[in-house]
This record gives C-alpha cells, structure tokens and sequence, in this order.
C-alpha cells in the first residue's frame, strides 16, 4: 500500500482498509547528503501504523535528480556508506521498520557497468545490518524486464523480496480508457494486464516473489491540466457532483474486482497505488476506499458488491 502526498487527505491510522497489512510510507531523499529528508507527518504515520501492528516499509529514492548512478558508481565509497546507508540503517532501526521500498528509474537507462551486481551489493549491505530487513523493487515491463540486456535477475533474484510489477496508467485518459477503463485485464486495443503478466512470466524474474501493482486513482486528459500538473487525482473528487469529471478516467467496479482476482492466480502479493487517492471522502456513497477494498474483494475471493457510482462514472 501507499500513502502519496497533496490529496487532502488526513491521516487516521484508524479509518485504514483493515485487511491492508503493509504500507509503504514517506520517502528517504538521496540526494540531501547528511540531511534525513523524511517530512514529519510521514514519520508520525510511521509510528502509528507501527503500533498498531502493521508492516512499514520506507520508500527510497531522490529529491530532485534521480541519480543513481552516484550512489552504485560512487568516486568514494566510504563517503555514500558514510551519509547514505548509515543514515538509512539507523533509521529504519529507530523505528522498527520491517522493509525498504526502491524506484529505481534509472534502470531505464541502462547507463551503469556492472549494474546487477552493484544493485546486489548495494541491498546486501544494508541488509547485512538490519536483521530480517525485506526490499521491494518496482520494474516496468517492457522497458525492464523483456530487455534481457538490462538487468541480470540472476544476480538479484536471491535479495530481492518483492519484484512489483507495474499495473496502473498502462494507457492514456482517452475514449477507450474511459469505456473499458484504464488498466484492463485482457484486450485487443489497449495495453493489458494480461499482456505485461506474459511478458514477466516468461523472463529469469524469480515467479516466486511476484507483486502486483495496482491502481486506485484516477486519471485527467492532459488538455484539461496546465502544463506540468499533475493528472492523478482522487476517487473522491471524481465522484464529487461539483467536479466536471465527464472525461476522467478511472476503474469500473467490476474491473478493479478482477484485477484483485487475476493476480491473485500468478502473484504472490499486492501493492495498491495510492491509498489516499481512493476515496477517503465517501463521495462515492460506498463507504471509505471503495476502489481498494474491491480490489481486496478480488484477491480473497470474496462475493463481489458493485459499487454504482463509480460504474455511472465510467460510462
């Protein structure tokens, strides 16, 4: 699960989906030197969940530039163990965090020598100081796992946990997406969910520790948004009568009970991308997080109950 940032949404450790028992929270920058980066409101929804029992993971990545290279093919090695993964370890210590969760957009690029094993190097250091510590990796499909060339599973495989494969925005806010909805399962005009599984089934990734990721936002075409705005938004403000959401995308009840289905035959696990765009207003009339906990529904086989708003919507 995720937390995101900028949706309103106020966290309340006692309102979450009870049957989530992982949640992936704030960000460690990378690129802040000696400095922990991490906003207090996320450290605080750390700790919450922490008592009440929940796995945290912390997500790891950059600020401002995504530069990975910096930190894998550093000039000085004792200085990036030294601000980096000390601060890191001793972090997730403090708190008890169970996991890290890394993005890694530099493997698009393909840019450093020897990338495999220097992302094998790097996981196994921290891990070797924090006892029972789990990583979670998300990849892309067609840019990280059908190039065989890019990335070596064998060397990684062994101290990976997760490899989260990404299921949410495979296709754009169009005439499709808002019929058959924005991530479908199976189809023979739009990027599918089933297409992506048959690409990674097929690759060296181990099968075994396969999770999905799903989504639970909302997309706007981006001719309705100014110039670099974002084009997520929430299930709360797409099921809101005062917002002209007539072109919005988003995911058909019965979809996002599928979804939880399907993967649940191939996957090990699931990660939902974001929480707080789901709706946490119940302006949907189904009550809090509707679209996550169809998505659950799916995964553990339960009777599926539609939810009417969201369908009118997709329409």
């Amino acid at each position: 699960m995720w937390n995101s940032r900028n949706t309103g949404y106020i966290f309340n450790v006692n309102e979450l989906p009870e049957r989530c028992n992982l949640y992936v929270v704030g960000q460690f920058p990378m690129d802040l030197g000696d400095e922990f980066g991490i906003l207090k409101e996320d450290e605080d929804a750390m700790i919450s969940l922490i008592e009440a029992n929940k796995i945290v993971y912390l997500r790891v990545g950059f600020k401002y530039e995504q530069d990975w290279y910096s930190i894998l093919c550093p000039e000085d090695a004792n200085v990036v163990k030294t601000q980096k993964i000390d601060i890191i370890v001793n972090f997730l210590k403090k708190h008890n965090i169970r996991g890290l969760f890394m993005w890694f957009p530099f493997l698009l690029k393909g840019d450093i020598p020897n990338m495999s094993q220097k992302l094998n190097d790097f996981i196994t250091s921290i891990k070797n100081e924090v006892e029972g510590l789990k990583v979670g990796i998300e990849f892309y499909a067609f840019e990280q796992i059908s190039n065989k060339t890019r990335i070596d599973f064998t060397l990684i495989n062994e101290v990976i946990d997760h490899f989260v494969i990404d299921f949410t925005n495979l296709n754009e806010c169009d005439a499709n997406s808002k019929k058959y909805g924005l991530d479908p399962i199976t189809s023979e005009s739009m990027l599918s969910i089933e297409e992506i599984t048959n690409i990674v089934t097929k690759s060296a990734v181990d099968q075994s520790k396969l999770f999905a990721k799903i989504q639970a936002s909302v997309k706007i075409p981006s001719d309705l948004v100014a110039k670099g705005a974002l084009t997520v938004t929430t299930y709360s403000k797409y099921c809101d009568d005062q917002e002209d959401s007539s072109r919005w995308c988003g995911n058909p009840s019965k979809l996002s009970y599928d979804q939880g289905a399907y993967v649940a035959q191939l996957y090990s696990g699931i990660f939902i991308e974001y929480l707080d765009t789901d709706d946490f207003l119940c302006n949907c009339g189904c009550k809090k997080f509707p679209v996550t906990n169809l998505i659950i529904d799916g995964w553990q086989k339960c009777d599926f109950t539609t939810c009417p708003k969201l369908d009118t919507k997709a329409i």
